[in-house]
């Protein structure tokens, strides 16, 4: 008896799981903006009170523009770049540490094994299938920016 019990348990909870699921999804699309909703927020909102997302397009033009944030993808030597960013974590740099994560991550497949890399550029090259250059491109642009 104890089983049946539960086969109804689950046939109660697969519709609520499955309608979960799917509320999770369409709500993590990436196309929906949080603007959309503010008509809706505007029309509930007091006439003395300001809309919550109003100031939001002003408050991104006045961010601070920091000039660190493309400074990995600006170098063309980033073996270079890490000794760098290394004296600078050792002085204390946050930022630098973040910046040093980053060309890290972006090493890493070339840096495990140059070699077997290059090998894969070179079977990547051989292939005849659309998009391909650009892929090798890309590849051969991620060697000499890692290789110093």
């Amino acid at each position: 008896m104890p089983l049946a019990r539960a086969r109804h348990l689950w046939l109660l909870l697969a519709p609520v799981a499955l309608a979960a699921a799917a509320w999770w999804h369409v709500r993590a699309q990436p196309g929906d903006s949080p603007t959309a909703a503010l008509p809706a927020v505007a029309n509930n909102a007091r006439a003395g009170a300001p809309a919550a997302g109003a100031h939001a397009p002003a408050e991104r033009g006045t961010a601070l523009q920091l000039p660190y944030r493309d400074a990995v993808d600006a170098q063309p030597d980033l073996y270079r770049y890490a000794q760098q960013l290394q004296q600078q974590v050792r002085a204390g740099d946050a930022q630098a540490g973040w910046r040093l994560s980053r060309v890290y991550d972006y090493c890493a497949p070339y840096a495990s094994s140059p070699s077997g890399y290059a090998a894969d550029s070179a079977w990547i090259a051989a292939q005849h299938t659309p998009g391909v250059a650009a892929m090798h491109a890309a590849r051969t642009r991620v060697a000499q920016r890692c290789a110093g």
